[in-house]
């Protein structure tokens, strides 16, 4: 992350903290407060399933969880730390781009990843390639269902728009990238946050760039 914050800085399309709404920031800060309590929530959850403890624990506690659907909460869990990460450093790095050239638009996922891909040769691609950005709006619109094949195989079918072919992985590989994704989240806001209470965007070079 740091790689690609230095490559936006020379190329002027980072904020002075004199351009910065800096109650937007502050803001912010408080935001990802709770995010990294949603994350620690979700890892504690995530230790219990590792161990096999989950599932049995909320069954034996007779309130309607049987072992077919007691393990969907850390699934559910997962996916909203999911949305939730994915979705504050989205907005960290809107709040600290330049709205101009390819960052003038509104910055949906798909737009900034594109936008960093054209504009940061070296570090924006390698970005771009660990955001799943069709993934993560099926999730979001809850355009997402799961199946159990006949070998016990759990598959996920997401698509961004109801009638289009879906899209059929195996739910073990969903997990990888969203966990993946969702630590990306957490590396960007903790670097942000970190470069901006230390003076590092005191001075930014500006460019013509319209």
């Amino acid at each position: 992350m740091e790689g690609l914050l230095e490559e936006l800085k020379s190329g002027g399309w980072v904020k002075t903290e004199g351009e910065w709404d800096s109650q937007a920031f502050r803001q912010m800060l408080e935001m990802t407060i709770r995010v990294n309590e949603h994350f620690n929530t979700w890892n504690s959850l995530n230790q219990l399933e590792s161990e096999s403890k989950l599932e049995s624990f909320l069954v034996s506690q007779k309130v309607g969880f049987t072992d077919q659907n007691a393990g969907m909460v850390w699934l559910y869990e997962l996916l909203s730390v999911f949305l939730d990460a994915t979705e504050l450093f989205r907005n960290f790095l809107a709040l600290v781009l330049k709205r101009k050239g390819s960052f003038k638009r509104s910055l949906t996922l798909g737009q900034l990843a594109k936008a960093l891909k054209q504009e940061c040769s070296k570090f924006g691609p390698e970005f771009a390639s660990e955001v799943d950005v069709e993934l993560r709006n099926a999730i979001a619109h809850g355009r997402y269902w799961l199946r159990k094949a006949g070998n016990g195989s759990i598959y996920m079918s997401y698509c961004e728009e109801l009638g289009e072919v879906p899209t059929i992985r195996l739910l073990s590989e969903i997990l990888v990238v969203i966990k993946k994704q969702a630590l990306l989240g957490n590396c960007v806001t903790e670097t942000l946050s970190k470069k901006g209470n230390s003076g590092y965007f005191a001075s930014v070079r500006d460019t013509s760039c319209a």
